[in-house]
């Protein structure tokens, strides 16, 4: 690696060890991260690269391994990274909402969601499956969804609360969008759904549908 890149990197880790994450562009952010997946490169055109093709890297993270293999620049041990930092992000979201009541966690539980599947590029459904407090006991993501539709059945989220002794679920699907309004669809799947967890006496706390930055909660607009 040239002398020049390597005082680029050591630049960039002593300005992120002066100030924090808050002064760096989203670039440098991606850069810092790929230097520990590609040791003796120029990362810096590959970090832009990304963020032209995906968006954010919030996206970047959430691409799917066989996507990302596909650009130029990445290899097996930067998609395992970042697979690594995405699950790093998910647990540390999930663990901000354990053993608390979900309505007291409120902000903790939107940024737990997102992080799992407000990035997507295709619909996705995240049931939580609640106990009689309140508290997340299970969850389960759906993720055999398509750009704009989430195939799920009522059957298999009432199978999933009788198999958790659930109290209370609450619904979460992506839209890819970033539109959060509901669709007709996203109407009649609430509706369906409350109607099946009803005859198991199991309660629909809210239904959310999130994006990369933005939300919208059933409940909260009246329409639960």
């Amino acid at each position: 690696m040239k002398a020049t890149n390597i005082g680029h990197r050591q630049r960039l880790k002593d300005k992120l060890i002066r100030s924090d994450m808050s002064n760096l562009h989203d670039y440098e952010i991606l850069e810092l991260l790929l230097f520990y997946s590609i040791p003796r490169k120029d990362v810096k055109p590959i970090a832009k690269n990304l963020l032209s093709e995906f968006g954010s890297i919030g996206k970047i993270l959430s691409t799917p391994s066989e996507k990302l293999s596909k650009t130029i620049g990445l290899g097996q041990t930067t998609i395992i990274l970042f697979k690594v930092v995405r699950e790093i992000i998910n647990n540390v979201t999930k663990e901000q909402i354990m053993k608390r009541p979900i309505i007291k966690s409120w902000d903790k539980l939107i940024e737990y969601v997102r992080s799992n599947i407000g990035y997507k590029n295709t619909e996705n459904l995240h049931t939580l499956y609640l106990n009689h407090k309140n508290i997340l006991i299970a969850d389960k993501v759906y993720d055999h969804g398509t750009v704009n539709t989430v195939s799920i059945y009522p059957r298999e989220i009432v199978k999933f609360a009788l198999f958790h002794d659930a109290s209370s679920i609450i619904l979460v699907h992506n839209h890819p969008s970033g539109v959060t309004e509901p669709s007709k669809a996203d109407l009649a799947l609430t509706k369906a759904a409350q109607e099946a967890l009803n005859t198991i006496n199991v309660t629909l706390l809210d239904h959310i549908i999130i994006s990369s930055n933005s939300y919208f909660s059933f409940k909260r607009n009246n329409l639960l």
